[in-house]
């Protein structure tokens, strides 16, 4: 019975074929020299196979499990992705693009181009003139016909999606949620969550082991009063796909906290963040602190009576701060500047960049404050 692929150490442990060789004439001044390599029952043997399929593509290895259990359970072996894995490590890493919104025929929504995305095609050819592109097919779902699905979160390669129906008077916007991984074509309807009518805000995180490969993913919605409701607590709701139930957890805080339902979360170091729009960034671990949050606060800068934007996020490992200085139109914004958190467990900000309108402007075609 075959245990699983050795590891890559121990594959020069295996005892090989016996390889011949023989010179072939040829009309050169040189002999070719060929390899022949003979097994006693004749079957290929497991070593040779994985050596054959780790130099595929994914996609054709996923496919391959279909030919045979045997080959089947060499594939989803743990022992052969880490050979995979191994092998591809020093090779780019695959990337693709996602739409953010397909419409799907029969929406209501005709401010969007009508994507066919049901019948694996769009309509006017251009997005899939490449050979590399593909269309994902939605889940058989009854409701799959007529809504719009588009793109909530991503992490760690796997893609949230919502349902949008138009007809359902809802404030959440999404009434249906689908955990999909691009590359197997794989979908997991999410159940609905006990308060699937209130206004949320919602996040995706996923935990993966040290292959990559997915081990458990939780979908975190924050529920949202009206603007003029003041609370200092948070509501969560955080579906786990290790139970695959939503628990609630009520945290208090001791000052007012408030989440716009039209803020997305974004992950880094482990939390999902959002920001309060006044005190600072809400980070919230779902994992191992489910009921409790921290504050960030925000850097202490003048925004004059709200006059400036912003926003919040995380890149090459640091939270960011990004402010958008206004001004009276017509003159538009005065400048951009860019805040970096020191160090994740402190509140403390530098600025990292500024820029002024001036140092960017060309023939005054910044000028507009739609332009920000």
């Amino acid at each position: 019975m075959w245990k699983g692929p050795r590891k890559v150490e121990d594959y020069r442990d295996v005892e090989r074929p016996t390889k011949s060789r023989r010179l072939v004439n040829s009309k050169s001044s040189c002999p070719t020299t060929h390899e022949f390599l003979s097994f006693n029952d004749g079957n290929l043997p497991d070593w040779l196979l994985i050596e054959v399929l780790c130099r595929l593509p994914i996609k054709s290895i996923f496919r391959f499990k279909c030919v045979s259990k045997c080959w089947n359970s060499i594939i989803s072996h743990p022992s052969f992705r880490r050979f995979y894995i191994s092998r591809a490590s020093a090779s780019a890493l695959p990337w693709g693009f996602l739409l953010k919104r397909i419409h799907v025929e029969g929406s209501k929504m005709a401010n969007f181009p009508k994507h066919k995305l049901l019948e694996n095609k769009i309509s006017d050819g251009t997005l899939l003139s490449s050979p590399h592109a593909s269309v994902l097919a939605l889940p058989n779902s009854h409701k799959a016909k007529g809504p719009l699905y588009y793109i909530k979160a991503a992490d760690n390669g796997v893609v949230l999606y919502g349902w949008f129906d138009l007809d359902r008077r809802s404030f959440n916007d999404a009434t249906e949620y689908f955990i999909c991984n691009p590359i197997t074509k794989q979908w997991l309807a999410i159940p609905d969550p006990k308060h699937c009518t209130r206004r949320a805000s919602f996040g995706f995180i996923t935990q993966v082991d040290e292959e990559g490969i997915l081990r458990s993913f939780k979908l975190v919605l924050v529920h949202c009063p009206c603007t003029s409701k003041i609370q200092n607590f948070l509501e969560f709701e955080v579906f786990s796909s290790e139970t695959g139930k939503w628990v609630e957890h009520i945290v208090h805080s001791p000052c007012t906290v408030r989440v716009s339902h039209n803020k997305k979360a974004f992950v880094m170091e482990g939390n999902l963040h959002w920001d309060d729009c006044e005190l600072g960034v809400i980070a919230y671990d779902p994992y191992n602190s489910p009921d409790k949050f921290r504050i960030i606060e925000f850097p202490h800068v003048d925004t004059e009576g709200n006059k400036s934007r912003y926003m919040c996020g995380g890149h090459l490992g640091r939270l960011k701060y990004f402010e958008v200085g206004r001004m009276f139109k017509p003159q538009g914004f005065s400048h951009l500047k860019i805040w970096a958190l020191e160090d994740y467990s402190s509140n403390n900000w530098y600025l990292q960049h500024i820029v002024r309108k001036e140092d960017i402007m060309v023939d005054n075609n910044l000028g507009s404050s739609q332009h920000i």
